[in-house]
């Protein structure tokens, strides 16, 4: 509802707000959270059970962590971290993601990798 106040030669346009407005506002809002969560959730629920990749960067500073069983300090507390890094080492050299390419995310896991098997002088080969 607009309402117009005149003083002197000047016109102040004013927009009022009854309840009932903000009453159909919260509806409106209300029903276009619920078309979103539907929407979401049919997205999840297309995806099955998900699957979270395992990612060479992440593997490298585990990889990194020292033995704390007490018996040697010198090694790596998940000497598996290190074999996988080395079997998952891409043909042509780099670590990341063998479907995509991107070249900041083959640089990082790529460091990422050397520093970890380079720290435990590991499959320097």
């Amino acid at each position: 509802m607009l309402t117009y106040f005149r003083m002197s030669c000047t016109v102040i346009k004013c927009n009022a707000t009854t309840v009932d407005d903000l009453g159909a506002l919260e509806v409106s809002v209300s029903n276009e959270i619920k078309k979103l969560v539907r929407i979401i959730k049919s997205m999840l629920g297309s995806m099955g059970d998900g699957e979270l990749g395992i990612s060479a960067y992440d593997t490298a500073w585990v990889a990194l962590i020292k033995n704390i069983d007490g018996s040697d300090i010198n090694a790596p507390q998940f000497p598996s971290c290190l074999k996988w890094i080395a079997d998952n080492q891409l043909p042509h050299g780099s670590w990341g993601d063998d479907k995509v390419f991107l070249a900041h995310d083959r640089l990082i896991n790529t460091l990422a990798c050397i520093v970890a098997l380079k720290s435990w002088d590991a499959h320097l080969d």
